[in-house]
């Protein structure tokens, strides 16, 4: 196989290219088909991804920093334990794909398709998973100090206590699973924010209500003492 840094032994298998442990750093793939390749325990950092077909592809333990994988169609991959960290993955395909204990720090996942992806215990830390479609996606202690969200042209860094991540995603997921989403994903951004918004107002309706059971209370209380009051003989006309 041709790549940036030269020619790359590897041999063709009946499940794809078989290029375990192979140096491929900075190489240019662009577009190119693996689909079922080994690429398992490689360095593909830095390397151009972008739109190559990894279906079902074996990238355990593959170091992937800073690796272009822009619209690539990763579904039924194997990047367990594998470094992402910076990598761009923006609008790839993730679906059903095993991301167990991956280093996703620092990567870029917008619009990327999450969904029944395997995340448990990845590093999501300083991720962007705008417009993400998380259906369905595993997130079983994952560890994730702040993801970064692009509002008006601006970064903004959103920070979570531990486990706090987990269970807001979570809720999200499941609001998620009733919505169809259009190809591609839809926007998880404008559907936390919808949730928070209602969740905002229900503490509002709550606080309305607690103080309309108050008056009610006040009004039945007072009504009480009106009917013992006019039970109550009038000793001053006997």
């Amino acid at each position: 196989m041709l790549v940036a840094l030269g020619v790359v032994e590897g041999k063709s298998t009946q499940t794809g290219w078989n290029l375990h442990g192979a140096d491929l750093h900075g190489a240019d793939l662009h577009g190119a088909d693996l689909h079922g390749a080994d690429l398992g325990e490689g360095d593909l950092s830095g390397a151009d991804l972008h739109g190559a077909d990894l279906h079902g592809a074996d990238l355990t333990e593959t170091y992937l920093r800073d690796a272009n994988l822009r619209g690539a169609y990763l579904r039924d991959a194997n990047l367990r334990l594998a470094y992402l960290a910076e990598a761009s993955l923006t609008r790839a395909n993730l679906s059903r794909a095993n991301l167990r204990e991956a280093d996703l720090t620092n990567a870029t996942l917008t619009a990327s398709v999450l969904t029944k992806a395997d995340l448990t215990r990845a590093n999501l830390s300083g991720a962007c998973i705008d417009n993400a479609n998380i259906s369905g996606w595993v997130i079983k202690d994952v560890t994730c100090s702040h993801i970064i969200e692009a509002q008006s042209g601006k970064q903004i860094k959103i920070g979570f206590e531990p486990k706090e991540f987990e269970r807001k995603y979570m809720r999200i997921r499941k609001t998620a699973e009733v919505i169809t989403y259009p190809s591609g994903g839809t926007s998880m951004t404008d559907l936390q924010r919808l949730i928070e918004k209602y969740e905002k107002r229900m503490v509002e309706l709550d606080a309305q209500i607690a103080a309309l059971r108050h008056k009610h209370d006040i009004l039945l209380e007072a009504s009480r003492l009106l009917e013992e009051e006019a039970q109550t003989p009038d000793v001053g006309n006997g």
